[in-house]
């Protein structure tokens, strides 16, 4: 697993960061999987994707998030992302 971030990782965090509603967190978070899905064949991949953006997602500090809305995002596409990677590892 990377431990950098991209541009696009970082693009992907920013939008789910502001999403206006759950249902868009769980539009893109499912739009980015299924380009992901796309581009490499192998569930792992996507495991560790998934894995590597909780990891991103949880390393942003709350004390630095003055909108409760922003933060529930980011708890809610924390949830979402150990959901899918649950549903791929069952694939491995």
């Amino acid at each position: 697993m990377l431990n950098h971030i991209t541009l696009s990782e970082e693009v992907l965090i920013d939008q789910l960061r502001h999403a206006k509603t759950e249902k868009e967190i769980n539009k893109i978070i499912e739009s980015s999987i299924y380009q992901l899905e796309q581009t490499v064949s192998e569930p792992e991949y996507v495991v560790s994707f998934t894995q590597k953006m909780r990891q991103k997602l949880s390393s942003i500090n709350p004390f630095h998030i003055e909108d409760p809305t922003e933060w529930n995002n980011i708890q809610t596409s924390k949830v979402l992302f150990y959901r899918i990677a649950c549903r791929f590892t069952t694939m491995v």
